[in-house]
Parts: structure tokens; sequence; C-alpha cells
């Protein structure tokens, strides 16, 4: 059995090994990170359209820096240009689009969240009483969509909702007075309110004149009120130096983009169309973190078990057929406790090169049957090299069974990119509320390092606040 092993590996060395042979294509093409020039935002005028689009265009080609300081919004905010220059800060970076409205806003999260800034500051909210007639509760509700999705995708940056702007139109007055109480008083607690209304307004919750060319957009004497208003929020962290990455930045000897985690565009393709079969990340609303190892079991899984014993946390084990049959003590001894257990295929093949039934029938059923042979049953089946199509996944779900790919890998199993800190600082990093991650219980030359660095992510995952569990129970 351990000659097909390392007769395996010596291919998979050439494929770049579990999971990873086409995340590098992935890398460089970052455009769904952004939206469609074909999307139909239900609020948008023909200019908002246009302009939506053009500025789309433009964020691509100037995208973010990993830790940046984010101004997001509409007209009020493109119309500060540019806002480093109004902090004298480098990191400040806008992206106003006039016309947006709160949904625009919505499906342009993704380059925000990705990029992991250190602060965001949002204001958004006044096109949707203008041109759409959204309730306060409509427009609110968008806007904790909005943070919300920010925090699960990026829990580490510090979020400012500001409060709706004043205009001289007395019939906006109650439904944005309506709005920004309804923000005060339910606002998440990981958001920090900047109440700008009330600097703006005068004693009929009008627009102070000087503050406004139009009614509406402030003048440059608005402008500097307002940078003046909240230049502590964005000029002041109580973070430590060197705590922000940037992209391209050295750290701890890895370099972000060169290892960069990148959840494929196509497991995000493979997710929305699974139709609940197909698991790339969990419930972003709860702080549960999945850890998942492959290709075991082997000695290095004894010790794994160990460790996770030790923490009291559970995990997911993806084993292949061989393995698992000339291994039955060590099965056994996850079973009881209380890991999940789960099938990682017969010969680690790419899927993706099998019809359905050749793929049910030398990879996956057997497997499966091996496992039931141990009186273990479970529906739960991960793709060597994520190597699976949209066709496949249909296929499986009809016979039961839920494919699990994957939304952080370590890359464990890279030996040019895996000593402790690199592999820990992955995790780190890229943690979110209901993130899986690939590992590995394979010895592939640095075993201790898969060690230590997996006691690092277990204390780092507890310290903030990190359940770890199962991939059922996501």
């Amino acid at each position: 059995m351990y000659k097909l092993i390392f007769l395996f590996f010596g291919v998979l060395s050439f494929n770049s090994c579990s999971g990873q042979n086409r995340v590098n294509e992935d890398i460089e093409n970052l455009d769904y990170l952004y939206p469609s020039p074909d999307i139909v935002i239900q609020h948008h005028l023909e200019w908002d359209r246009l302009h939506y689009n053009e500025k789309i265009s433009e964020f691509k080609a100037n995208p973010l820096n990993f830790g940046d300081i984010v101004f997001l919004g509409n007209s009020i905010t493109e119309k500060g240009n540019d806002w480093s220059k109004r902090f004298n800060n480098s990191k400040v970076r806008n992206r106003g689009i006039a016309g947006d409205v709160t949904e625009g806003v919505i499906n342009r999260l993704a380059e925000i969240y990705y990029y992991k800034p250190e602060k965001l500051f949002l204001l958004i909210g006044i096109n949707d009483m203008f041109r759409a007639d959204l309730s306060p509760k409509n427009i609110s509700d968008n806007i904790f969509e909005i943070v919300n999705t920010v925090h699960a995708k990026s829990p580490e940056t510090q979020i400012y909702v500001q409060t709706i702007l004043p205009t001289i139109n007395q019939y906006l007055v109650n439904k944005i007075k309506e709005t920004n109480a309804i923000l005060k008083a339910s606002l998440p607690g990981f958001c920090t309110l900047i109440d700008l209304y009330s600097i703006f307004a005068d004693q009929n919750d009008l627009m102070i004149e000087e503050y406004a060319i139009d009614g509406v957009h402030p003048s440059e004497a608005g402008y500097e009120l307002w940078t003046n208003y909240i230049k502590g929020f964005v000029n002041h962290t109580n973070k430590p130096p060197g705590h922000i990455k940037k992209r391209g930045q050295v750290q701890n000897g890895i370099n972000l983009v060169d290892s960069l985690p990148l959840i494929p565009k196509r497991f995000l393709e493979l997710e929305n169309s699974g139709s609940g079969y197909c698991l790339v990340r969990g419930n972003a609303e709860k702080k549960l973190v999945a850890l998942t190892f492959d290709d075991g079991p082997t000695p290095l899984t004894n010790r794994i078990l160990d460790i996770l014993h030790n923490q009291d946390i559970k995990a997911t084990f993806f084993w292949q057929g061989p393995n698992i049959i000339e291994n039955p003590i060590l099965v056994e001894k996850a079973r009881n406790q209380g890991h999940l257990i789960a099938n990682h295929g017969w010969d680690h093949a790419n899927g993706t090169e099998f019809s359905n039934e050749t793929l049910w029938d030398t990879e996956v059923s057997n497997t499966f049957n091996a496992l039931h042979v141990l009186g273990i049953d479970t529906p739960y089946y991960r793709p060597p090299f994520g190597g699976i199509t949209e066709d496949q996944i249909d296929f499986l779900k009809n016979k039961g069974v839920i494919t699990v790919l994957w939304s952080i890998t370590t890359l464990d199993w890279d030996n040019t990119k895996n000593s402790v800190e690199e592999i820990f600082e992955r995790f780190k990093w890229y943690l979110f509320n209901g993130a899986i991650v690939l590992m590995h219980d394979f010895d592939f030359g640095n075993a201790e390092a898969q060690l230590k660095s997996l006691k690092k992510m277990i204390s780092y995952g507890k310290e903030q606040g990190f359940e770890f569990v199962t991939v059922n129970k996501l």
C-alpha cells in the first residue's frame, strides 16, 4: 500500500498537491470580485447604470491594497475626490459611486472584504429615498446587510457607519430622521456610529446652507467639516504597528501574493449551483470554523488526534479507501473521539477526468463501502484536488452525496511555503465565520511544522471566540 502512496505523491508533486493544482490560475484573475457589466440594480437610472460600470472598471484597474481605509458610498463620497489628501493618509481610498443605492453597494462588497480593509467608513441611503422611495426600515436593513457581510468576511475590519446627511428637501426630513434613529438604536455592536447628520443639520433639520452646493452634496466647507469631525477615527488606531498586511507585503517571510489561499472562482460557482449539496463555507452569522484533514489515515493522524483530544475540539477527516482498510484502529480512535469521518476517494484521482458513472464506481462508492464495513455511514465527499464538475455534483446529489470543498487552505502540502509561521499566518489572516480549512494528515516531510502550526491555529481561534466544529455542524 505504501508503494502506492509514494507513487501517487510523485505524481502529486507534479500536479501541485491536494486541491491546489488549479488555485494559481485564479490568483491573477480577480474579476469575480466586481459586478458584471450586465448587472441590473433595480433602482439605478440609465445614467446611474453607465456611471456604475465606469467606476467599477476604474476600481478593477486600481484595486485596493490589503489594509486600506475605505470610504464607501454614493456621490457624496465620490465627490470627496482624493480622501487620502484630506486626511494626509495614503491608505485612505475612495469607493463612492454617484447615483448608487444600498443594493448597488451590496453587489460590490466582494472587493471590499477580499482586501480586508483596516477601516471602512460607510455613508449610503439618500438615493434610496430619492430614487426608490424605500422605507426607513428597508434602507436600514440593507445597511445592516452591508456591515454584517463585511464583518463576517473580514472580522478585523473596523466598521464606521455614518448617519445619512440632511438635505434642503422638507419632504425627506422625517424619513432621514427615522432611518438614522434605527441605525442608532440597532446598529450591530461591532460597528461604530458617527453622527454626521447632527453637524450638518440646522434647527429645522435641513442642510446648513454653507455646507452644501446644491442642498444635497457638501461644499468644500462641508467636506472640511466632515474631515475634521472624523479624522481622529481615520488616523488613530489601537492596533499594534505592523498589524495590517498589504498586497505584496512580505511578513514573517510570507509573500501574501504568492501564498494567497484564495477561494477559486470555480468553487463559488459550484457552491451557487450545488443547491445545498456543495459546501465551500458555512453560516456567516455564527462564529464557527471547521478544520478538515485530507489523505489519511496515516501515522501522522494519530498525533493530530492527540492534539485535537487535548484541546477538546472536533474536526473532519476526509480519508482514502485503501488507507481506511489498512488502519482500522485509527478509524476507530477518530470515531470514538467524536470526529466526522468522510470520503476522499480511492486512488486520489482528479474526478474531472472521469464520467459521472466512472467517478462513482471507481472512486466514491468504494470508499463509502470501506467506511460502511467499519460501521460508518456518511454523505460527505471531498474530491481530491477539488476536481469535480457541476454535473458530477448533481449526479452525486441524486445518490445522497454532499460534496465538500474549502474556503481556506494553509498550503501545508507545499514544502516551499509550509513553515510553522507560514501555515499559521494564512489561517490567522483569512479566518472568517463559517470557514472550512483545508489541511492534511499526511507527512509531506514537514510534520513537526504541521503539528506546531495546528496548535497555534487552535489557540488563536479560541482566543478570537471561534468554536471548532465538524463540517456537518457549520
